[in-house]
C-alpha cells in the first residue's frame, strides 16, 4: 500500500496501515491494526518530536484521544533530511475506522510547531465483501 501523506510545518509524515489478522476476532468486536509511521524533517534545521496526539474513530464514533510524550518511549531527535520510523497498533470495535492526530516539535531555537498526521483508514477487507 501506498500509505497516507501530509506534509505541514515541513515536516512529512506517513502512515501504512495493516490489519493483524492474527489477533483480530470479529466475533469479539476486535480489529487490531498495525501503523507504521515515517517522519522525515524536510526543514533547514534540527527538530525533536517532544508529543503525539492521536483521535481513534472506531465505526463513525471516537472510541479513544491519546496524548503522551514522545512515541513508542522515544522522543526523537531529526536533522534535516533525516527520516524516522516506527510501529505501533490500535484496537478498534468495529470493522471500519480511522485515525488521525498531530506531533509536537520543537526546533533547534526552542520554538514549538505542530505537523498533522494524515487521516488513515482501518478497514477489515472481509466486513467489505
Amino acid at each position: 500500500m501506498e500509505g497516507y501523506v501530509e506534509i505541514s510545518s515541513e515536516v512529512k509524515i506517513k502512515v501504512t496501515p495493516e490489519l493483524i489478522s492474527s489477533d483480530t476476532d470479529p466475533v469479539d468486536n476486535r480489529y487490531v491494526f498495525a501503523y507504521h509511521i515515517e517522519i522525515e524533517n524536510k526543514r533547514f534545521d534540527t527538530i525533536q518530536l517532544i508529543e503525539r496526539h492521536w483521535i481513534i474513530h472506531s465505526g463513525g464514533r471516537q472510541i479513544g484521544e491519546v496524548f503522551g510524550p514522545g512515541v513508542v518511549g522515544e522522543q526523537p531527535i531529526l536533522k534535516p533530511g533525516d527520516i524516522y520510523r516506527y510501529s505501533s497498533s490500535a484496537v478498534i470495535e468495529d470493522p471500519v475506522g480511522e485515525m488521525f492526530g498531530s506531533y509536537t516539535f520543537r526546533s533547534e531555537a526552542g520554538e514549538f510547531f505542530e505537523a498533522t498526521i494524515p487521516r488513515f483508514d482501518l478497514v477489515f477487507l472481509e466486513y467489505l465483501n
